[in-house]
C-alpha cells in the first residue's frame, strides 16, 4: 500500500503506530484524524426527557452509549461485562448499544447471562439512525434556520429509516417465531 498511496488516515495515535509497524508504511505518510464529534450541541433537558422516554429509560437514569459495529475486535463484550460491574454499586444507569453485526445475538445471551438485560439496550442500526441521528440533525437544523423544505425533507428522512427499521424487526421476530416454535400459528383479527 505505501508504494500507491500518498497519505493513510488513521483515526486514532494507535491505529497510526499500528500501520505503521504492521503494514510499513513511513511514519510521514500516516495521518491521524480523529473520529467523533469536535463541536456538540447541549440537547435541551426536555428533548433529553423525550430521547429517554422513546427508549423506555427512566428520566433519571445516566446513559451510556456506543455505536459501533458489532465484531470480537470492537471490545462490545468488555464494554458489557463492566456494565454488570457497575451496576452491581448503582442501577441508575442504562446503556445503548447500536450497530449491526455478527455478535448481536451472542451480546444479547450475554446481557441475559449478566443480569443486566433490564439496563442494555441493543438496538439495531436502521432504527437508533433514524430516531437519534438525524432527529438531532433536524432539530438543530430547525432552530439554526427555522421550519422549511429542508427541515420536512430531513424529519421525512427520519421517519423512513425509523419505519424500515420497524419493518427489519418485525421481519426478525417473526422469522425467529418461525424457525424457533415450529407450528405456531399467529393471526390478526379486526
Amino acid at each position: 500500500m505505501s508504494f500507491i498511496t500518498d497519505r493513510v488516515i488513521c483515526i486514532s495515535e494507535v491505529v497510526n503506530r499500528f500501520v505503521n509497524k504492521t503494514q510499513r508504511i513511513n511514519a510521514k505518510k500516516l495521518i491521524t484524524i480523529h473520529n467523533g464529534i469536535d463541536d456538540v450541541h447541549a440537547v435541551s433537558e426536555k428533548r433529553r426527557s423525550d430521547l429517554k422516554n422513546e427508549f423506555g429509560i427512566p428520566v433519571d437514569h445516566s446513559v451510556i452509549c456506543t455505536i459501533s459495529h458489532m465484531e470480537e475486535h470492537k471490545g462490545i463484550k468488555y464494554l458489557l461485562k463492566s456494565a454488570s460491574l457497575l451496576l452491581q454499586s448503582r442501577n441508575d444507569v442504562s446503556f445503548i448499544i447500536v450497530g449491526e453485526g455478527s455478535l448481536m445475538e451472542e451480546l444479547r445471551k450475554l446481557c441475559v447471562t449478566l443480569k443486566i438485560e433490564k439496563n442494555v439496550i441493543i438496538a439495531g442500526l436502521i432504527y437508533v439512525t433514524g430516531a437519534i441521528g438525524i432527529e438531532l440533525i433536524g432539530g438543530r437544523y430547525s432552530e439554526l434556520y427555522g421550519y422549511n423544505v429542508t427541515y420536512f425533507v430531513i424529519t421525512t428522512l427520519e421517519e423512513l429509516l425509523e419505519m424500515v427499521g420497524v419493518v427489519v424487526f418485525i421481519y426478525a421476530l417473526t422469522s425467529y417465531i418461525d424457525s424457533e416454535f415450529k407450528g405456531l400459528r399467529l393471526g390478526l383479527k379486526s
